[in-house]
């Protein structure tokens, strides 16, 4: 569970320096009041948009996996502590 958090903060972090490079990048492009740059400064954030669609989904992806995986072990341990009432008895 921590690795798994782990490497969404790493993600995480990786995306909001892309999104600060890529508001740099526009700015230029619309400060340079070029198309091809304003187009090239696009097509950057497209592609940037791909990636971090990839990422997100990886994360989500993995956040549902380690919920998944506490509710089972939810019901293990509750199903233990039942055990062990019974026994009790």
């Amino acid at each position: 569970m921590h690795e798994m958090m782990s490497r969404c903060m790493e993600l995480c972090q990786a995306m909001s320096e892309s999104i600060g490079q890529l508001r740099r990048t526009v700015a230029q492009a619309h400060e340079s009041n070029d198309p091809a740059k304003m187009r090239a400064a696009l097509g950057q954030v497209e592609a940037h948009f791909s990636a971090m669609d990839k990422n997100m989904a990886g994360c989500m992806n993995m956040m549902s996996q380690g919920q998944r995986g506490m509710m089972d072990q939810g019901k293990m341990d509750h199903g233990e502590m039942r055990k062990g009432t019974e026994q009790d008895r």
